[in-house]
């Protein structure tokens, strides 16, 4: 479960910035929850699955919305 503690160890793997805040759930749906991540950098979502995802799927998803973005 994510709690705001975790905003550093987000910001940092993914590397979004300095001063990370996390707060939510923002939103949920049927797949899980979106949370807020706040850096010197920008918003970004970060999403809480309810169910595993594997980390290969999760890959090609993060590189479809490289592509998109």
């Amino acid at each position: 479960m994510l709690d705001p503690t975790h905003a550093a160890v987000i910001a940092q793997r993914f590397e979004l910035g300095p001063d990370p805040r996390l707060r939510g759930p923002v939103a949920s749906g049927r797949l899980g929850d979106v949370w807020q991540l706040v850096t010197a950098r920008g918003r970004f979502a970060v999403k809480h699955a309810h169910v595993p995802v594997p980390v290969e799927d999760a890959e090609l998803d993060a590189r479809y919305q490289d592509v998109v973005r």
